[in-house]
């Protein structure tokens, strides 16, 4: 693909710049918090509720 790029390029039939980027399928773990995850409420929250209610 370079060699047809650049054989064009050479040719003034195009004037463009390739920029090439290789990716592999490395898993990165994020923490909760980084990906914006909503945070979750502790047990207590919910029997406080509960207590308040009756």
């Amino acid at each position: 693909m370079d060699h047809v790029f650049s054989v064009l390029q050479e040719a003034d039939v195009i004037n463009i710049q390739t920029d090439q980027v290789s990716l592999d399928n490395t898993i990165i773990k994020v923490h909760p918090d980084g990906t914006g995850a909503l945070k979750k409420w502790p047990t207590s929250h919910w029997e406080i509720k509960r207590w308040m209610d009756n």
